[in-house]
C-alpha cells in the first residue's frame, strides 16, 4: 500500500493543511505535515505526482439527499437524479454537479450536490499547481458513523454527521440551534425521546451543549484534529469526482492502464533473465515471489487468469503497451533502467517491498528494507556509480531495520 497525501481545504477556502500519511504503520501518522495557502500548493506537486491524493473540502459547499432509486443503471441514474431533485435544489439543476452514492437495501440512493462552477474552479486551481486529487470528499462526511449516536467535530465551523448519508456544518454560534432543529425533526420522525451525540474535541474547554434538550452528549477527547480526520474510514462516503469531474491522473493516457501489470511483467522478465545468468542477483525463491507478484497484478485486469496462462497474458499486455506507447521508447527505457537497477542492488543487503514506475518522470520507485543505514547509502553510491541518479526519501529506523524509498532514474 502506498503512502497517501492528505489535504484539507480550510473554511476560508484560500488555505490548506496537509499531511503525508505513512501507510506502513498500523496506526495513522504523518511522515510530514504543514500549512499552505491554496495558491502555494505547487509545493506539494512532487508528492502528488507519485502518491494518491485525498482532499477534504468544507461541507458548507455540499448538500446531501436521499431518494428512492428509479433504476439501478448508473448511467440512467445520472440523467434522472437532477430532475428528481429539481424541486429540492434552489438553483438551476444545470448549474449543479450530482455525485451519486450506493443504493441501499431499501432502494434509497445517496446523493451529494455541489455547484459546478465552484468545483470546476477549485479543481483548476489544484491542477494548475500540479496537484490532481483522486478523492474529493466533504469534511463532515469523514466523521465516523455510529448506529447509536451522531458524531460531531468541535471545530469552527462545527461538523456533524447524523448517519451515513446526512451531514452538515455550522458556525460555532449556530451549532446549538441547528442541533436542536435536527434533533426535533429526528424525534418527530422516529418517535424517540432523546439522541446520543459523541463530541470529538481537541480543545481544553469543549463546546457546551447542555442547553440542547433531548441531547445526550458524550465527550471524546482527541489530540490532533487533522490526524484524527485522516485516520477515519472514508470508504462509505461519496467521492465527488464523478462524471465530468472524474480523476484523470491515473488514466490520462492509454499507457497508464497497463502501468502496474507492465511493471510486474518487466520485473519478472528481468529477474528471470538475471536468474539464468547468475544466482547472485536473485535466488529462486525470490523469483517465485516476483512471479506471484506479476500474477496478482495481471489479475487486476484479468481476474480469472491462472499461472499456466500468465506468460501469454504478459506478452499480450506487452504488445498492447507497445502499441499504446508508439515510438516513445518507454518500454525499452524501463527495461534498461530495471536491468541497471537489478545488476546493482545486492539482494543479500536490500529486501524489496514495492516497486512502481513513474512514466512521466522516468523514475523507478523502490520501497526497500535494509539491516542498517550504511547498506542504504552504499546501495545509493553503487547506483550512482552505474550511471543512475538515486535519491533516498523518508529513510527511517524501524527498531533494528531501515526503510526508505529509492527514487532512481537515468542520470
Amino acid at each position: 500500500m502506498k503512502d497517501r497525501l492528505f489535504i484539507r481545504l480550510l473554511p476560508d477556502h484560500e488555505s490548506v493543511e496537509w499531511g503525508l500519511i505513512n501507510s506502513q504503520e498500523a496506526t495513522t501518522n504523518f511522515l510530514e505535515r504543514g500549512n499552505l495557502l491554496l495558491n502555494d500548493i505547487v509545493a506539494l506537486a512532487d508528492m502528488a505526482e507519485e502518491l494518491p491524493v485525498t482532499v477534504l473540502i468544507p461541507a458548507e459547499k455540499i448538500r446531501s439527499f436521499k431518494v428512492n432509486a428509479p433504476t439501478k443503471n448508473r448511467k440512467q441514474l445520472q440523467k434522472a437524479v437532477p430532475y428528481l431533485l429539481e424541486e429540492l435544489v434552489i438553483e438551476s439543476v444545470e448549474t449543479q454537479h450530482f455525485a451519486l452514492g450506493e443504493i441501499d437495501g431499501d432502494n434509497q440512493l445517496s446523493i451529494n450536490v455541489i455547484s459546478k462552477a465552484y468545483l470546476s474552479d477549485l479543481l483548476d486551481r489544484f491542477k494548475n499547481a500540479g496537484v490532481e486529487p483522486d478523492e474529493l470528499i466533504p469534511d463532515a462526511a469523514s466523521l465516523p458513523v455510529f448506529e447509536d449516536a451522531w458524531s460531531m467535530l468541535d471545530s469552527d465551523p462545527a461538523l456533524v454527521r447524523q448517519d451515513n448519508d446526512t451531514f452538515w456544518s455550522a458556525p460555532q454560534d449556530m451549532a446549538k440551534d441547528l442541533l436542536q432543529w435536527n434533533l426535533n425533526q429526528a424525534i418527530e420522525e422516529e418517535q424517540s425521546i432523546s439522541q446520543a451525540l459523541r463530541v470529538f474535541s481537541d480543545k481544553e474547554t469543549p463546546i457546551n451543549l447542555n442547553s440542547v434538550a433531548g441531547l445526550a452528549v458524550q465527550p471524546m477527547p482527541i489530540e490532533d484534529e487533522l490526524l484524527w480526520l485522516a485516520s477515519q474510514d472514508r470508504s462509505n462516503g461519496i467521492n465527488l469526482l464523478q462524471q465530468d469531474f472524474s480523476p484523470t491522473k491515473k488514466s490520462n493516457n492509454t499507457i497508464g492502464v497497463w502501468r502496474l501489470p507492465l511493471i510486474a511483467a518487466s520485473v519478472l522478465a528481468v529477474v528471470g533473465l538475471s536468474y539464468l545468468v547468475s544466482d547472485i542477483i536473485v535466488l529462486k525463491s525470490e523469483r517465485d515471489a516476483y512471479q506471484n507478484q506479476a500474477l496478482q497484478e495481471v489479475r487486476k485486469i484479468s481476474p480469472n487468469i491462472d499461472e499456466q496462462k500468465l506468460d501469454s497474458k504478459i506478452n499480450e499486455i506487452g504488445r498492447l503497451y507497445k502499441k499504446a506507447a508508439g515510438s516513445t521508447g518507454q518500454v525499452a527505457g524501463l527495461t534498461s533502467l530495471l536491468d541497471k537497477v537489478y545488476t546493482t542492488i545486492d539482494p543479500a543487503q536490500l529486501r524489496l517491498e514495492q516497486i512502481d514506475y513513474n512514466s512521466k518522470q522516468g523514475t523507478l520507485n523502490l520501497d526497500v528494507i535494509a539491516d542498517n543505514y550504511q547498506q542504504l547509502t552504499s546501495t545509493q553510491e553503487r547506483l550512482e556509480a552505474n550511471g543512475l541518479k538515486a535519491e533516498m526519501r523518508n529513510a527511517k529506523d524501524n527498531g533494528g531495520s531501515w526503510t526508505t524509498r529509492l527514487v532512481v532514474k537515468v542520470n
